[in-house]
C-alpha cells in the first residue's frame, strides 16, 4: 500500500448530483459548513447574579459556545481545516474567544460554583481546538507537510502574534509544558513570525508611551467618579501588558532576542518607575477623597502589585536570555566579552530606574550575577561593575516583595475586611512616606523643604508654612502642582478643611537619607566585615609577624647554603689552602718544575693587580665557607719589606753651598755669553 499524501496534495473522490465522480482537494470550501457562533459574554457579578434569570441566562448562552467548540473538535481533520481555512465567522469568533475570557488573575472567588465549572469547561475546549490549529500532524494518516502548514497559517491569517499572546496568557496557567510546544511549533515552521515580533515590541512601547501620557493626565486631575474609572482601567491595562509580556518570554524565550533589539526592557523599567509605583501614592489620594472605597483600594493594589512582578520578571527573562543563558550553557561559540559588554550597556541604562533595579536586586541578585561571569572567565570592567554594584548599597528599607507578604491581599476584592483593609493602608503609607524601592518620591531633606515653601510663599504669603508642607506632602513636592491647586482653589478636602494660616511643627521629623557607601580593601574577600556576619579571627595577626621562634634555631640551619656552596665551587672563589708554584706542601723545591714564564709577570702576580682586584674574596664561615687563606711569605721578600720600612730623609731646605755654587755657575755663563757677543 502507497504511504498516504499530505492533506496539502490530498484529493478525496467525491460524486455530483449528475452521478459524475471526479477528485477534490482535502483542504477546499465544499468540506466546510455554514454556522452561526455564538459569542462569548463575561459572567455576572455578585450583585448581578441576584436578579432573577441572570445566571441562568448567562449559563444558557456559555453552553451554546461550548456546544460550539465540541462540534468543531468532532470534525475529522481536513473537514476541521477546510472550516478553519474557509470561514471568516468562525476566525472572528476564535479570536474574540481568545481577547474576552477571563484571564486568571481576573476570576472572581465569588462567581457562583457554576459559573466557575462552566468557564473551566469552556477554557479546556478552547485550549484543545488551539491545539489541533498548532499541529500539523495528528496521526499517520492525517498530517500536513510542514512548510506548506507554516505557509497557510501565516498567508491566510489563522494565527496572528495577538492571537499568539492571547494564547501564552490563557493557557499557560493550565499546561505550559503543553502550551510552550505549540508556540515553538508555529515559530519553527514559520520563521516570519520572528520578524514580526520586532514590530510587536515596538507596538507595545507605543502602548506604554501612550499609557505614561494617560498617566500624566489623571496625576494633574482632582479626585473624582470619572477620574476613578481612569484609574482603574489604567491599573488593568498596566496588568494585562506585564502578564502578556511575561507570558510570552516565559512560554517562548527565543521571543527575548528580538524584543531585545527594540529595547522594551529599558521601556519595561521605564514604564515600572513613571506609573506603576507612582499609582499606588494617586490610590491613596482617591481614598482620603472617598472616591475610592476600601474593597477597592485592595483589589487595586493587588493588581498594581502583580504588575510589578511581572514586569521585573520579564526584564529578568530577557536578560537571562540573552546574556546569561550563553554563561551557563559554557558555548564556546559565544562571544563573551561582547555578551558581557552587552549586559553592562543595559544595566548602565537602568541605573536612572532606581525603583525598578532595587526591587529587580531583591529578586535576582546583581552581585551574584556578576559571579556567574567572572566564574565563567569572562573579563568584567571593574570600574563599571562598581559603578552599577554602587547603586545597591544604601539601605532598601522596603521592595515590591513587601507588598506581596502583605496579610489581607490574598483574597482579592472579597475580602474587604478590617485587616485587609489596614494591610492595604500601610501598603500605600509605606509608599507615601519614602519607603525604600517602593517610594515614588524620597522625602527631600530639611534645608530642601524650607526651599520648597519658601518658593511657594514667595507667592502666596499669606499662607501658613505649616499648611504649605502639608499641601507640598500631598503633591509630592512638586511646587507647580501646589501652586496651580492653590490658586485655583482645587485642593483634596482633608487639606481644604485646614487652618491656611498653620505654622509648622517645632520638630519635625525629617528622614535621614542613605548612609554613605562604605568601600573597603577587603571588600569581596574572606575578610568583609560589610558583607559577612562571621570573620575567622585566628588568620587575623597584628603588626609584623615573627616567622623564627629561636633564632640559635635559625643560625645553625644552613639548608638554603647547600646550593650556594657548590655554586661557588664552581666559581672557584671558595680557597681552603694555596699552594705556591715550585714548591710542595713542605716547601721544598720540585726539580721538574717548569721555571720558563716565572720571570714574566702575568695575572695576579702583576705590579699593579694587587691595587686593583685588592684582596681575594672569602667566603665567611657563617655561610659555610673555609678559613682565611694561607700565605707563604719567603725571606727575601720579608728584607724587601723590611727596607720598605726606613723612610726616605726629605729635604725641606738646600744646602746654602750648593745654592752658591750653582749661582756662580750661571754667573760664569751669562759673562761668556756676553763676551761673544761684544
Amino acid at each position: 500500500m502507497a504511504a498516504p499524501l499530505p492533506l496539502d496534495k490530498r484529493t478525496i473522490p467525491v460524486s455530483n448530483k449528475n452521478g459524475l465522480h471526479k477528485e477534490a482537494p482535502a483542504i477546499h470550501k465544499m468540506w466546510s459548513q455554514p454556522r452561526s457562533w455564538t459569542g462569548y459574554h463575561l459572567p455576572p457579578g455578585q450583585e448581578e447574579c441576584l436578579a432573577p434569570g441572570a445566571l441562568d441566562s448567562w449559563l444558557a448562552r456559555a453552553r451554546k459556545t461550548l456546544s460550539d467548540l465540541c462540534w468543531l473538535l468532532r470534525l475529522p481533520c481536513h473537514k476541521f481545516w477546510s472550516q478553519v481555512c474557509n470561514d471568516d465567522g468562525l476566525h472572528m469568533w476564535l479570536g474574540e474567544l481568545l481577547e474576552v475570557f477571563p484571564r486568571e488573575h481576573d476570576r472572581d472567588n465569588s462567581w457562583h460554583p457554576t459559573i466557575q465549572q462552566t468557564n473551566y469547561n469552556i477554557l479546556q475546549k478552547m485550549f484543545l481546538v488551539h491545539v489541533r490549529l498548532c499541529t500539523y500532524k495528528e496521526s499517520s494518516v492525517d498530517f500536513f507537510n510542514p512548510d506548506a502548514w507554516g505557509h497557510m497559517l501565516y498567508d491566510q491569517f489563522l494565527l496572528e502574534l495577538p492571537k499568539i499572546l492571547d494564547m501564552c496568557v490563557l493557557f499557560s496557567p493550565c499546561n505550559k509544558s503543553i502550551t510552550s510546544k505549540m508556540v515553538s511549533n508555529v515559530f519553527k515552521y514559520q520563521t516570519q513570525y520572528m520578524v514580526d515580533l520586532v514590530e510587536t515590541g515596538l507596538t507595545m512601547e507605543t502602548a506604554l508611551d501612550s499609557a505614561t501620557e494617560q498617566f500624566q493626565v489623571l496625576s494633574i486631575s482632582p479626585p473624582s467618579p470619572s477620574s476613578l474609572k481612569s484609574l482603574l482601567d489604567l491599573s488593568s491595562y498596566s496588568l494585562d501588558i506585564s502578564i502578556t509580556m511575561s507570558s510570552l518570554v516565559s512560554v517562548f524565550p527565543p521571543s527575548s532576542s528580538p524584543l531585545h533589539q527594540t529595547g522594551l526592557e529599558v521601556k519595561l523599567a521605564m514604564f515600572y518607575t513613571n506609573v506603576v509605583t507612582p499609582l499606588l501614592t494617586l490610590s491613596h489620594k482617591y481614598v482620603t477623597a472617598e472616591v475610592l472605597t476600601d474593597v477597592e483600594h485592595i483589589s487595586l493594589v493587588t493588581r498594581l502589585s502583580l504588575t510589578r512582578h511581572h514586569l521585573v520578571t520579564t526584564v529578568r527573562e530577557i536578560l537571562g536570555q540573552v546574556c546569561l543563558a550563553s554563561t551557563l550553557l559554557d558555548d564556546k561559540e559565544v562571544n563573551m566579552a561582547q555578551v558581557v559588554e552587552e549586559f553592562l550597556t543595559v544595566f548602565t541604562s537602568l541605573l536612572s530606574e532606581r525603583t525598578f533595579l532595587l526591587d529587580y536586586n531583591q529578586l535576582y541578585s546583581v552581585r551574584e550575577e556578576f559571579l556567574m561571569f567572572e566564574q565563567a572567565g569572562a573579563e568584567i570592567d571593574n570600574t563599571r561593575k562598581h559603578y552599577i554594584l554602587d547603586a545597591f548599597h544604601p539601605t532598601q528599607a522596603s521592595s515590591f516583595t513587601h507588598f506581596l507578604d502583605t496579610p489581607g491581599q490574598t483574597g482579592g476584592a472579597s475580602g474587604g475586611g478590617e485587616k485587609s483593609k489596614s494591610a492595604a493602608k500601610s501598603v500605600v503609607n509605606n509608599v507615601i512616606n519614602g519607603g525604600g524601592a517602593s517610594a515614588a518620591v524620597s522625602r527631600p531633606s530639611a534645608v530642601e523643604i524650607d526651599s520648597l515653601v519658601s518658593t511657594v510663599r514667595d507667592l502666596l504669603p499669606y499662607l501658613g508654612e505649616g499648611f504649605v508642607e502639608r499641601v507640598l506632602v500631598e503633591y509630592m513636592y512638586k511646587v507647580d502642582d501646589v501652586i496651580n491647586a492653590l490658586l485655583e482653589n482645587n485642593l483634596p478636602p482633608h487639606l481644604a478643611e485646614l487652618d491656611q494660616n498653620m505654622p509648622r511643627e517645632a520638630n519635625p521629623k525629617v528622614s535621614r537619607g542613605p548612609s554613605p557607601v562604605q568601600r573597603s580593601v577587603y571588600d569581596e574577600d574572606e575578610f568583609d566585615v560589610l558583607s559577612r556576619d562571621r570573620v575567622d579571627t585566628s588568620k587575623i595577626h597584628r603588626g609584623k609577624k615573627d616567622k623564627s621562634q629561636d633564632a640559635k634555631k635559625l643560625l645553625d640551619d644552613k639548608r638554603d647554603l647547600y646550593g650556594m656552596k657548590d655554586r661557588f665551587d664552581k666559581l672557584g672563589i671558595v680557597v681552603d689552602e694555596v699552594h705556591r708554584d715550585g714548591f710542595e706542601d713542605n716547601g721544598e723545591y720540585d726539580d721538574e718544575y717548569d721555571d720558563t714564564y716565572d720571570d714574566s709577570a702575568v695575572g695576579d702576580k702583576e705590579p699593579d693587580a694587587g691595587e686593583d682586584l685588592g684582596r681575594a674574596f672569602v667566603l665567611p664561615v657563617a655561610l659555610g665557607g673555609g678559613k682565611i687563606r694561607r700565605q707563604i711569605i719567603d725571606a727575601n721578600e720579608e728584607e724587601s719589606d723590611d727596607d720598605s720600612d726606613v723612610k726616605p730623609n726629605q729635604n725641606f731646605v738646600r744646602n746654602p753651598e750648593e745654592i752658591r755654587q750653582d749661582q756662580e755657575r750661571r754667573r760664569a755663563e751669562k759673562m761668556h755669553r756676553g763676551q761673544k757677543k761684544g
